[in-house]
């Protein structure tokens, strides 16, 4: 398995074109799930799941960054697991849209930071890139 360059949007990561770590998530996957649900992306096999609320980039600074608990506080509602972004900011144009099934590389890497005290294999990480993003290094 061979360790790609480094990439310039997510430092201390690599790309690796290498499939094969993620084929026991195909293998593990039940075919009769709805593609509409989490359950058709992520097998069941692991006796918790959580979700990752990607933060929303300001809409005048885009370096600025509003997580989705300083929104519900702002607008005095309750954040639960099933809270949707749009009921969340309903009627506000306020906050710019979170990313898509997506994390930058501040987010991935705090992620990785606080997952690693829950695996065997610390220095090991693996995050699924979609070669539909576009991006150059999914480009064959």
């Amino acid at each position: 398995m061979d360790i790609g360059e480094p990439v310039a949007w997510a430092p201390g990561m690599s790309l690796l074109s290498d499939v094969s770590p993620a084929a026991w998530v195909a293998a593990a996957l039940t075919a009769t799930t709805s593609a509409a649900t989490v359950a058709a992306m992520v097998p069941p096999v692991f006796s918790a799941y959580a979700r990752v609320l990607p933060p929303t980039y300001d809409r005048e600074d885009e370096q600025r960054r509003h997580r989705w608990s300083e929104i519900a506080a702002c607008r005095g509602v309750a954040l639960t697991a099933g809270t949707r972004f749009d009921d969340l900011v309903a009627g506000s144009d306020r906050w710019g849209r979170p990313s898509d099934g997506g994390l930058d590389a501040r987010e991935t890497q705090t992620l990785a930071r606080v997952l690693s005290s829950f695996t065997h294999t610390p220095d090991q990480a693996y995050f699924c890139l979609w070669e539909g993003f576009g991006l150059a290094e999914t480009q064959a």
